[in-house]
């Protein structure tokens, strides 16, 4: 499977190289992942032509391949510092699960500069940990719920009000016609829960 970045770039997986999370995620995994990380950076990237062509762009949640400015965006959360604990977001991992306010005042500080933008949006949700909020957990529990498929449930949820919450914002700042909007996702199941939904294993993404 691609990893978080692949969308970012024309080429296709077997061109930028990267198929999978860590290339050994248990021995020296970013010195490994260096030489990886400058070939992906070396094809045409949608981000790098939009900022070219005068973008504010914004990075927040899952990203591999670094910082956010190695990915060619102009504004962004993650630093991708292997000393600091840098991997697949870091600090943007918090974007979703810690609120909004990132992306907004992003996007309010373009429309103050009248600069047309891009948001990158990839919170961490409905991944593990599943911990959402106690009141959206309460209305997917009962006697009849398993507690996991419950609290991903919850997570999803979750992660819907988050998306609102942005297409909200846009529509307040009168940019929503203006907007395109695209949404893209793959199922973050884990075996436990398939096998309580009756499932099997589930070895390709779902999209």
């Amino acid at each position: 499977m691609p990893r978080i970045g692949g969308p970012s770039v024309h080429p296709y997986p077997f061109q930028y190289g990267i198929t999978g999370n860590d290339v050994d995620g248990r021995n020296n995994r970013a010195a490994l992942d260096m030489p990886l990380r400058k070939n992906f950076h070396r094809h045409p990237s949608f981000i790098k032509s939009l900022t070219s062509h005068g973008y504010f762009s914004h990075q927040s949640g899952k990203w591999w391949e670094g910082s956010f400015t190695d990915g060619g965006f102009t504004h962004g959360m993650t630093h991708g510092d292997p000393m600091r604990g840098g991997r697949h977001g870091d600090a943007g991992l918090k974007i979703g699960r810690e609120g909004m306010t990132p992306v907004t005042d992003f996007i309010d500080l373009a429309v103050a500069q009248e600069k047309p933008f891009f948001v990158w949006y990839a919170p961490f949700l409905p991944h593990t940990p599943h911990n959402p909020p106690q009141r959206l957990l309460a209305k997917y529990a009962g006697e009849d719920s398993a507690t996991d498929v419950a609290q991903y449930y919850a997570m999803c949820e979750w992660f819907d009000e988050t998306c609102g919450e942005l297409l909200d914002h846009l529509d307040e700042k009168g940019l929503a016609d203006n907007t395109m909007v695209v949404y893209r996702t793959r199922a973050v199941l884990t075996s436990r829960i398939l096998s309580t939904l009756g499932l099997g294993q589930c070895r390709t993404p779902s999209r």
